[in-house]
């Protein structure tokens, strides 16, 4: 299994005055010859500096308006809440550094397009990791007398526990917290059994030196998701997410990413319940001029439409393993170009894309510049076919290719890296 990262760079400007009370485990500092790279790298802020060491905040806290430097991890325990004020910049002093908030905690990020809330660090940092207990499929079975069997033989719930402590439950509704212009840089964005009230909107993850977004299990849905610069995978998908996600725009540098979006449901359990079975609408998808456009397999089942991906080469552009086509995957309104080989010599893939009741169109470009900004189709383009609109999810007015309105707004500026 891959690992997830990313990073992105962000300048603040004209925050409030920090409040008098910062909480009770950060210090007051003055930028000296003592204070980290990453923070002098920052940017002015307009805010009072503020240092935080390794810290477990125990009781709800709401950090104002400042850069926070962290040495270490900071951990967000069960019951309670961190709030982070728009503007507001944490910054990674160490490479263990970290954001971790616990099962039955939340983290309440909600910047604005002018005030985007920054969490970035030194290379290595080790991300933002929101845990939460809504059902995934490979953790302890409770009430079983064999427990961490494939099915649970016995009522009961999974947890899972891994060096970061435990996730996962049997409330699909679970609430990890808000995270709406948040720009993570360096690091991933880790939704370890996040429910259905978590909000995901708004969102850069930016140069992640592995998998820049991993969704386990929950019912998260995801929302305007930019995700820029990831080393191996944009999106990673595994053990049972059962959301949906619409206007997501991926881009890797040039010969960076391994697989634009990866979904599993389990390599040794392929069947195991709850099921990975999600919906993804409105994609832009751009390749660094290699890897791969989607891997979809090992029980997972998809529905994926809305699709505009370019600037791809290994092949097949969109692979299948341990999964059936179209009874639990489909891909269908899409534009791929340059995106390699469409042929596998396990699969007929060239079939599968050119069925024309799919509407996938393998002939026209988008011309998709660069990694950034991340461009609609032009004028004139964009195939005839009608794309798909959502039944009963995100934007009903989304009739149109990939993840930007052509012509219209572009929902990626006040989370894009300047």
């Amino acid at each position: 299994m891959r690992a997830s990262a990313m990073a992105v760079l962000l300048v603040v400007a004209g925050c409030e005055p920090a409040p008098p009370s910062p909480p009770p485990d950060a210090g007051d500092a003055e930028i000296d010859a003592s204070t980290p790279d990453a923070v002098r790298d920052a940017g002015p802020t307009g805010c009072d500096v503020e240092r935080v060491s390794p810290s477990v905040v125990e009781e709800d806290s709401e950090w104002p308006c400042g850069r926070w430097v962290l040495d270490g991890p900071v951990t967000v325990r069960p019951g309670v809440t961190l709030t982070l004020e728009p503007g507001t910049t944490l910054v990674a002093a160490d490479d263990d550094a970290e954001v971790i908030v616990e099962r039955d905690g939340r983290l309440i990020a909600e910047g604005t397009p002018t005030r985007p809330i920054v969490l970035r660090g030194e290379e290595g940092w080790e991300g933002v990791h929101l845990r939460g207990a809504a059902r995934v499929n490979d953790g302890a079975c409770f009430e079983d007398p064999r427990p961490g069997t494939p099915e649970c033989e016995l009522p009961g719930w999974r947890e899972r526990r891994d060096e970061r402590g435990v996730y996962g439950g049997d409330d699909d509704t679970a609430d990890c917290g808000a995270l709406r212009y948040v720009r993570i840089v360096g690091a991933p964005l880790v939704l370890a059994g996040c429910g259905s009230a978590t909000l995901v909107s708004h969102v850069q993850v930016d140069a992640a030196p592995g998998d820049a977004v991993t969704v386990i299990g929950g019912t998260v849905p995801l929302g305007h998701l930019l995700i820029t610069g990831a080393v191996q995978d944009g999106l990673h998908i595994e053990r049972g997410w059962r959301g949906d996600a619409q206007l997501v725009a991926i881009a890797s540098r040039d010969g960076q990413g391994e697989t634009a979006v990866y979904a599993a449901n389990r390599e040794d359990a392929p069947t195991a319940e709850p099921r990975t079975d999600f919906r993804l609408w409105n994609l832009t998808l751009r390749g660094g001029g290699d890897g791969r456009v989607m891997w979809v397999g090992h029980g997972a089942r998809a529905a994926i439409r809305n699709v505009v991906a370019a600037n791809f080469s290994a092949p097949p552009a969109f692979a299948l393993d341990e999964t059936e086509w179209p009874e639990e995957v489909v891909l269908e309104h899409a534009v791929l170009w340059d995106v390699g080989a469409v042929e596998d010599e396990h699969e007929d893939d060239a079939e599968r894309l050119r069925d024309p009741e799919r509407h996938i169109r393998l002939d026209l470009d988008p011309r998709l510049e660069g990694y950034r900004p991340l461009a609609a189709l032009p004028e004139g383009a964009a195939p005839r076919f009608g794309p798909f609109t959502p039944a009963d999810f995100g934007d009903r007015r989304a009739t149109f290719l990939g993840a930007i309105v052509p012509g219209g707004e572009d929902w990626t500026t006040g989370i894009a890296a300047p």
